[in-house]
């Protein structure tokens, strides 16, 4: 994706079709999301229900304040609104990922949907990715609500029954 299509100025590493997977980035994966999305916290959960090759450490970004090492230190220049705008991943070699980037990393992770790796390296592909994932990140509240406003970063008042939480 070229610059002038990324917000706020967020400059990310390479690609991930220029990333080669190596034990060191598959071992852990910091998620930066929208702890106030509902779309984001049903997602959290269902990867949860899914499960990793790779650790997950998902952290809201209501939350931030919380986090500590190279996922902290990848995320300290990249401001606010770029935060809410996209979800952010950092990798066990502090590669940062955003927006579609950080959906496919995730699901290169998950059983069952390492094609989704390869079918977005093929050209044109990110792109439309790109494009897609703005456009549901644009409406997530219209169409899928905000969270219950008792909810703050230290939790909520009555937790959903459903929903065990696997956050900072």
């Amino acid at each position: 994706m070229a610059a002038a299509d990324k917000p706020h100025g967020l400059r990310e590493d390479p690609p991930m079709k220029e990333q080669r997977s190596g034990a060191a980035e598959d071992s852990a994966l910091t998620v930066i999301y929208d702890g106030q999305c509902n779309l984001c916290l049903a997602s959290v959960d269902r990867l949860g229900r899914l499960g990793s090759r790779a650790e997950l450490k998902f952290v809201p970004l209501q939350n931030l304040d919380r986090l500590q090492g190279r996922a902290a230190e990848r995320l300290l220049d990249i401001d606010a609104e770029a935060l809410r705008d996209r979800m952010h991943v950092v990798d066990g070699a502090g590669r940062l990922y955003a927006g579609s980037d950080a959906v496919v990393r995730i699901l290169r992770t998950v059983p069952g949907f390492g094609p989704a790796g390869w079918l977005y390296r093929l050209p044109g592909m990110s792109r439309l990715g790109d494009r897609i994932y703005r456009y549901i990140a644009k409406r997530r509240y219209d169409w899928f609500g905000k969270a219950d406003e008792a909810c703050s970063p230290d939790g909520c008042r009555i937790p959903p029954e459903d929903r065990t939480d696997k956050t900072l």
